[in-house]
C-alpha cells in the first residue's frame, strides 16, 4: 500500500502485524490471571461418576433410522438442538446411523469439546434433562452477560445462560432458594412452586452458609417471582405481602429483598451503580459455573486483571479516595470481578491505574527480557 511521501511493503505490515500480536500474547499471559471457582473444582474432582462415554458400536453403523432418514441432515441437526442432551445421547444409542448423525452434529462436537463440565454441573444439579443442548452451545457461543451486557464467565445453571461475576453477586434474580423458602416469601402454593424447574443442591457440596447433610431442591429467585407475577398480579402487591409474625427481622429483610428482584437487565454498568448493596447471596456459587466462550474458533476463559488485583491490594479507600469523585460503597474489591474479552482486556489495561503502579514500581525486568524493552507510556 502507498501513502503521501513514503511506502510500506505488505511484507512489512505483516511484521508490524505480528510483532503487535506477539506483544498482546505478551501481555495477556503476564497482566491477566484467572481461578476455578469452587463449583468448578467440586465438579472436576466428581466428573468421573458421570463420565459421558461414546455409544457402543456393536451393532451396523448402516442400520436405517426409518422416516428421519427422508429428512435432510441440516434439518436433522437443528432437531438435535432443540433435545436435552440426555435425550440425544438417548437418540445416539438407538442404532448407528442415530450414533453418527450425533456424533457429526456441531451441537454434540462443541458441548463435548468445550462445555464438558458444563453438562457435568448439569447433571450434578438435575437439569441435564431440562434445557435445550442448543441452550447450552448458544451460551458456549456468546460473550457477554445477559444481565448487564458485560463480558460474562459464568454459566447460571437454572435458565443455561451467561451471567457476569458482578451479576451473580448482585443480582438477587441470579439467586437460588428453597422452594420451601420460596412459597413463604412469595406467598405461592408450594405445589406449584414444586412444578418450577429446579436445581439439586450437591449433598457432598461444602459451600454456602446454610449446608445441609441432605440433597435440597432449589429454585431462581427469577422463577419464584414471575410465579407470584402470576399469581398476585403486580409488583405493587407482591411487595405489600405481609410477612408472617414468626419470621426475624433479618429473614423479613431477606424476603423482602428477594421480592425487589429485577426481572429486567441492567440499564446501567452494575459496578458503577450508587446502589449499595447490603445482602450476600445465602446461597453462593450453588447455581453457577465458569464456562469458557468460543469466539472465531478460539476459547477464551475470561481475563482479570492483575492491575486490579494490586489496587484491591494496596488501596486503603478511608486514606486514598475523595468521597466527591467516588461514592463511599465503591471500592476497588468491585474491581476484581470484572472479567474482560480479550480485546476488551487489552484495552483496559493501557488505562488501568493499578497496570501503571505495577509497571512503574516493579519494571518489566522481572518478566523477562522479552518485554523489558516495551515503553511504560504504552501500556498506561
Amino acid at each position: 500500500m502507498s501513502h503521501v511521501g513514503y511506502s510500506v511493503s505488505n511484507q512489512d505490515v505483516h511484521m508490524a502485524d505480528s510483532e503487535d500480536s506477539m506483544l498482546d500474547e505478551l501481555l495477556l499471559e503476564k497482566l491477566s490471571y484467572r481461578y476455578l471457582s469452587n463449583i468448578e473444582q467440586y465438579v472436576s474432582r466428581w466428573s468421573k461418576d458421570i463420565e459421558i462415554k461414546e455409544p457402543r458400536m456393536d451393532y451396523d453403523p448402516k442400520t436405517p433410522i426409518g422416516h428421519l432418514e427422508k429428512l435432510p441432515i441440516e434439518l436433522l441437526h437443528n432437531v438435535f438442538e432443540m433435545l436435552d442432551f440426555q435425550s440425544l445421547l438417548r437418540f445416539s444409542g438407538a442404532c448407528g446411523r442415530a450414533s453418527i448423525l450425533v456424533q457429526t452434529s456441531p451441537v454434540y462436537r462443541d458441548l463435548i469439546e468445550y462445555a464438558h463440565r458444563g453438562l457435568a454441573a448439569l447433571a450434578f444439579s438435575g437439569l441435564i434433562g431440562h434445557h435445550p443442548a442448543g441452550a447450552l452451545r448458544a451460551a458456549l457461543r456468546s460473550q457477554n452477560c445477559f444481565s448487564c451486557g458485560h463480558y460474562g464467565q459464568l454459566l447460571f445453571l437454572p435458565s443455561c445462560q451467561r451471567c457476569c461475576r458482578i451479576c451473580a453477586s448482585r443480582n438477587q434474580s441470579l439467586w437460588v432458594l428453597p422452594r420451601g423458602v420460596a412459597a413463604k416469601c412469595f406467598r405461592i402454593p408450594l405445589r406449584q412452586v414444586d412444578q418450577l424447574p429446579g436445581i439439586l443442591r450437591l449433598p457432598m457440596y461444602p459451600q454456602g452458609r446454610f449446608a445441609t447433610p441432605k440433597p435440597e431442591s432449589f429454585v431462581s429467585v427469577a422463577c419464584a417471582k414471575r410465579l407470584a407475577l402470576a399469581i398476585h398480579g403486580s409488583e405493587e402487591k407482591i411487595t405489600d405481602l405481609p410477612f408472617s409474625t414468626r419470621l426475624s427481622d433479618t429473614k423479613r429483610e431477606l424476603y423482602a429483598h428477594y421480592r425487589a428482584a429485577q426481572l429486567r437487565p441492567y440499564t446501567t454498568d452494575p459496578l458503577i451503580s450508587t446502589t449499595l448493596n447490603e445482602f450476600e447471596d445465602p446461597h453462593e456459587s450453588y447455581a453457577h459455573i465458569y464456562l469458557p466462550s468460543i469466539t472465531s474458533g478460539v476459547v477464551y476463559h475470561g481475563f482479570l486483571c492483575r492491575g486490579c488485583l494490586w489496587m484491591c491490594q494496596n488501596y486503603h479507600p478511608k486514606r486514598d479516595k475523595s468521597t466527591s469523585l467516588v461514592p463511599m460503597e465503591r471500592g476497588p474489591p468491585d474491581l476484581i470481578l470484572r472479567a474482560r474479552s480479550r480485546e476488551g482486556f487489552l484495552r483496559h489495561i493501557r488505562m488501568c491505574f493499578g497496570v501503571r503502579q505495577i509497571v512503574v514500581t516493579n519494571g518489566l525486568e522481572h518478566w523477562g527480557q522479552e518485554i523489558a524493552h516495551i515503553p511504560i507510556n504504552q501500556l498506561a
